[in-house]
């Protein structure tokens, strides 16, 4: 049997085959992030004199959420890395796996910020307990957080202040309502206390 190469054949099977994998797949769904956070002062018991921040979160994601992180905004404030930030275990609750289970969280601060989420200023970071349960699709939850400085009302952002990384995917959204402020904050920094101690030996 004789086979002929027919070019014109082999040219049009090729141009449909590029047609066939130019064709685009399925988009995946956009992953986002919004909330407002509220702050509650404790009168009493082991909480007493902090503010319970205590943040509402609503999302879509297409993956599994590793981590959530809040910018608090609070680079310049002298003694926010002395302490003055505290959790419950757990640190919040969430719907997990597109509600088939509760995600619960543990939280931390980090005072040098977040590699992960690209930060490198105050944050605190959220991240689910069980890694069989996750964030994932559309849900809700809360995450909750005390601290001895006093809220401040946000109503607009510059730019995004919440963070969710899933691996090495992060995406960004904003928090407003009542965030921690400096007020409150009994320390001084660094450059203050020794201008100070400076200024007091030439009086």
């Amino acid at each position: 049997m004789t086979i002929r190469f027919n070019a014109r054949a082999a040219l049009g099977a090729a141009a449909l085959l590029f047609s066939l994998l130019s064709v685009p797949g399925p988009a995946s769904a956009v992953s986002s992030v919004t909330g407002g956070s509220t702050a509650e002062f404790q009168s009493s018991g082991s909480r007493s004199g902090q503010w319970m921040y205590t943040i509402q979160l609503n999302w879509t994601s297409d993956v599994p959420t590793w981590q959530i992180t809040l910018d608090l905004g609070l680079s310049a404030c002298p003694c926010v890395c002395a302490g003055v930030f505290d959790f419950d275990f757990p640190a919040g609750s969430g719907s997990g796996n597109g509600g088939a289970c509760t995600t619960l969280f543990n939280g931390k601060f980090a005072c040098g910020g977040d590699p992960f989420v690209g930060l490198s200023t105050p944050v605190i970071d959220w991240w689910p307990l069980s890694s069989a349960c996750r964030p994932h699709g559309s849900g809700a939850g809360s995450l909750v957080f005390f601290s001895d400085l006093r809220p401040r009302t946000i109503t607009s952002l510059p730019a995004d202040n919440l963070f969710v990384r899933s691996g090495t995917t992060v995406w960004s959204g904003r928090i407003t309502g009542q965030l921690p402020s400096c007020v409150g904050c009994t320390q001084t920094s660094v450059e203050e206390n020794t201008w100070g101690r400076i200024k007091s030996v030439y009086r």
